[in-house]
């Protein structure tokens, strides 16, 4: 159960920013690696960030940070969804999937730099984004 914060209020967090330097209401959660939840440095980690706020805290955030866990955020995106995973801090990148309706993974792309990508575009769809090259290669 400790995963249901995926998706709470899911239907209601639309990506609505024009890009990444505007404020956004993706919201990221913290999910602690089992093995490092006992860790003392995650008192430090922040549970939950806005796209911006998850952008400064990667500038000042130590490297330990990366092996204790990761940050999430899932949007609702016609009628399945994208998941979007902080896989580095510096330099901040992510690893973009999307899903269909029924969670069902339809395309992934890694080592993403976000912050070239419009959200409003992201908000349309990581596949169709990765058919017109924005992303680079499927993985």
């Amino acid at each position: 159960m400790k995963y249901i914060k995926l998706f709470e209020d899911f239907n209601t967090k639309p990506m609505v920013s024009e890009d990444f330097n505007t404020q956004s209401e993706m919201v990221f959660d913290w999910f602690p690696y089992s093995a490092k939840e006992s860790d003392p440095m995650q008192s430090q980690v922040p549970q939950t960030l806005s796209l911006n706020e998850l952008n400064e805290y990667a500038k000042t955030a130590t490297p330990d940070v990366s092996e204790l866990g990761l940050f999430i955020s899932h949007a609702k995106q016609g009628a399945g969804f994208n998941r979007i995973i902080a896989t580095s801090f510096n330099p901040l990148m992510f690893e973009l999937s999307t899903f269909d309706e029924n969670y069902q993974k339809k395309a992934e792309f890694k080592d993403v730099d976000i912050s070239k990508i419009s959200m409003r575009d992201l908000s349309k769809g990581v596949s169709t984004l990765g058919r017109f090259g924005v992303l680079g290669e499927e993985n």
